[in-house]
């Protein structure tokens, strides 16, 4: 093999590896920051949406200039998030961290999470297509799917753990916030110290619900960074939906994962 083949065989398999396994750094964080914080797939891209709309009401976001507005902290460098005016709204997948004074928290059904999980890394080549969804759900359990080695319960149990009565942390359940999102958003913007009103933030919330952001994942199509790299047949935004874990064909193959989190998934009413 030349040296040439050797670099880009390499370049690839370094790639795959950033790709697949999520190496989120820790920038400085400000007391004033305020974060959505989720593990992925959790519905927090549409949360992010709704939460940068509502800070720019009259500015026009999509999914190219989201980054600029509320930012994910491992989509840009230190020198952009150093330059942002404060306070700053920030996304990220971190574990609990103690520096990161004012957040709202979404957790979802690990069932959904691992589907959803499953067909976007599918999505982004980052297993194979005919992967085992079996096999997919051992590595989620163990936190194999994902670099930063937490899996659902101890990110989900980390946060709550530490925060769930602290004022400045608002957890919102996915499937509570799906039923009745005007409610909640009301609430996330009062949190957030907003200051709209109830007819604004029920224009925001109309304008980006989730069939309107599968249009613009369209629309902006090879442009956007969700659309980038993606194999052909799938999309970022899939469904969004409760309870798609069971409507599968191999719902037996989610009692690992039932096995395993029966306490905390019990606890927070999925059981």
């Amino acid at each position: 093999m030349s040296f040439s083949s050797f670099r880009k065989r390499l370049r690839k398999s370094i790639q795959q590896v950033k790709g697949r396994y999520h190496f989120e750094r820790s920038p400085k964080f400000f007391p004033d920051d305020k974060l959505i914080l989720s593990y992925p797939r959790s519905g927090s891209t549409w949360v992010r949406m709704v939460v940068a709309a509502m800070s720019v009401p009259d500015i026009e976001v999509d999914l190219v200039n989201i980054e600029r507005v509320l930012p994910d902290i491992g989509a840009v460098n230190d020198r952009f998030l150093d330059g942002m005016p404060r306070p700053r709204l920030l996304k990220s997948h971190k574990v609990f961290t103690p520096n990161i004074r004012k957040a709202v928290y979404v957790y979802r059904d690990p069932r959904d999470v691992a589907l959803s999980f499953y067909e976007y890394q599918k999505m982004r080549q980052q297993i194979a297509e005919d992967y085992p969804l079996e096999s997919y759900i051992a590595d989620f359990v163990e936190g194999r799917n994902w670099g930063d080695g937490c899996n659902w319960r101890d990110h989900v149990g980390s946060w709550l753990g530490a925060r769930e009565d602290n004022p400045d942390f608002l957890a919102v359940k996915y499937e509570d916030l799906i039923k009745a999102p005007l409610d909640f958003f009301l609430t996330i913007s009062n949190f957030m110290d907003f200051n709209l009103s109830e007819q604004k933030v029920a224009e925001i919330v109309s304008k980006y619900q989730f069939k309107n952001l599968q249009k613009l994942e369209k629309k902006q199509s090879g442009v956007a960074p969700t659309t980038i790299n993606k194999r052909e047949g799938y999309n970022f935004f899939r469904k969004g939906e409760a309870g798609g874990w069971s409507k599968t064909d191999a719902t037996g193959v989610f009692d690992a994962i039932t096995d395993q989190w029966g306490p905390m998934m019990k606890k927070l009413g999925y059981l």
